[in-house]
């Protein structure tokens, strides 16, 4: 009588186990089992195992992909990742995958049917997310920070919860910096708060507002990845209704920050003193092309050429042509509509870029398409991750010397940069200049619509802007005057 063995066939006097295709396309591989009849049999009957507990969400190979069954939670997020995910951009990828794993395991490592994920159940899930956290927890730091110099509980905390206990306690112990009271949040003014050297305020601040911000941000950013999710699902017939549609989302609180110049300037002078000028010219490009990070890192040589005479209106090529009598810029890809556009490079950033592209031209090896934006360690584009090591680490030394120097207000302006924040500067400053908005959509690559909102909630309202409008009307009136006038003259003739 013929042995059979699930999955285990013979083969020219030699064994071997076969998954199914459905377990091939998981990650499991054949296996050949020799040709001893009963090593064959045992090692078979022990993959069959494996399988048997993979199938119960246990144990798995590191090659082989974890089950899911049909109609779970676990089920639903592969399908999105296959089908949705994998269509997006690289960084959009990683920050939905890392939501992803998050809703997988609130959803019982993704065993929890998707029918059962319903309304009241996200409402839950939300309210967790925004719960913050027991201060109670936080005891034992508050003890430390006491011990460290400040007599206050509610305020040593605060301090504990929204700085961190090693960051607190080197900021009640550590030497003095610059005095910056005056630009202290409202609550690190109480009374309870002075055994704090008022010139460590600003350090405060700045530990406290990184702290505290993303935890709105995290629940913004899941409860939209799990909404997007629940649509998926509804659009596959896997449920009836998106339990999350009529959930309102919390919106983050938009950052605020717009780069002053002074700001800029310090950031580029402490980075071309430590050697990176390539930092330096990264803010130039950041401010003037208004796109994003990713995008300046990518700018090749070749990038930047000549706009020809049907590219730039006649009345825009007097201000916009360099001394060799051409107007260059560079070509860019808009992100989001995918059009490409030239972007006229003007004045100090041409020099600059000039100035690039020829010293990566100088050495022994001259590349066809070197970066714009170079490394000067390695002669090559920056990585990502380096790149925005370097930028914050530079932010961090302008903000010291800043208050080493007594520049409270250079200092606060300082506080909490990040390089994204230049596209939105390069698109305010346009704006205080009288630009209109679909002028600065065109650059930014921002919808119309976007720009508007953008410019809504950063654009100045301030005595610059005011002063700007009153010079305008007046210019015209100036204009209406002197065309009344002629009219009177033409009519008295």
């Amino acid at each position: 009588m013929a042995i059979r063995i699930e999955r285990m066939i013979e083969k020219n006097g030699s064994y071997y186990w076969q998954p199914s295709k459905s377990l091939r396309d998981m990650g499991w591989q054949p296996q050949r089992l020799g040709r001893d009849l009963a090593a064959a049999i045992e090692r078979a009957n022990r993959l069959n195992g494996e399988v048997a507990s993979w199938r119960k969400g246990e144990a798995k190979p590191v090659t082989v992909e974890k089950n899911v069954e049909r109609a779970t939670m676990g089920h639903v997020i592969r399908r999105y990742r296959t089908e949705v995910l994998a269509t997006k951009a690289k960084t959009t990828r990683a920050t939905y995958s890392s939501y992803l794993n998050q809703i997988e395991e609130w959803a019982d490592d993704g065993r929890m049917p998707v029918r059962l994920v319903d309304r009241a159940r996200c409402v839950v899930l939300k309210d967790a997310l925004l719960t913050p956290p027991d201060i109670g927890a936080f005891e034992t730091n508050g003890r430390k920070l006491r011990a460290a110099g400040l007599d206050d509980d509610r305020a040593a905390l605060w301090l504990a919860h929204h700085a961190g206990i090693d960051a607190a306690i080197a900021l009640l112990t550590g030497p003095p910096l610059a005095l910056a009271k005056d630009v202290a949040p409202v609550i690190l003014r109480k009374p309870a708060l002075k055994p704090i050297h008022d010139e460590r305020i600003y350090r405060v601040r700045v530990l406290c507002g990184r702290e505290a911000r993303p935890r709105l941000h995290r629940a913004s950013g899941l409860l939209s990845v799990l909404k997007s999710l629940m649509r998926f699902a509804l659009d596959k017939d896997m449920i009836v209704v998106n339990p999350m549609a009529d959930i309102e989302i919390p919106e983050p609180p938009a950052r605020q920050q717009v780069i002053p110049a002074g700001a800029r300037e310090a950031i580029a002078a402490i980075a071309t003193a430590q050697g990176k000028p390539s930092i330096a010219l990264a803010l130039s490009l950041g401010f003037n092309l208004m796109q994003r990070e990713g995008d300046l890192l990518k700018l090749g040589a070749s990038d930047y050429r000549e706009l020809l005479p049907h590219e730039v209106p006649a009345e825009a090529r007097p201000a916009l042509v360099g001394r060799d009598g051409t107007v260059r810029g560079f070509a860019l890809r808009q992100h989001k509509t995918k059009v490409w556009i030239g972007v006229p490079v003007i004045g100090e950033l041409r020099e600059q870029v000039d100035a690039a592209i020829a010293a990566a031209r100088a050495g022994d090896v001259k590349p066809i398409n070197p970066p714009v934006i170079i490394d000067e360690d390695s002669g090559k584009p920056y990585q990502a991750f380096k790149f925005q090591r370097l930028f914050r680490k530079y932010v961090n030394l302008a903000a010291e010397r800043a208050a080493e120097a007594g520049d409270v207000a250079l200092a606060n302006e300082l506080a909490d940069i990040e390089f994204r924040d230049l596209r939105r500067t390069g698109m305010v400053h346009m704006f205080e200049l009288g630009v209109p908005d679909h002028f600065i959509a065109a650059v930014s690559g921002h919808t119309l619509e976007r720009t508007k909102k953008i410019l809504e909630v950063y654009g100045p309202r301030n005595t610059r802007m005011a002063a700007s409008g009153v010079a305008m009307a007046v210019t015209q009136l100036k204009v209406r005057a002197a065309a009344e006038a002629r009219d009177g003259e033409q009519e008295q003739a």
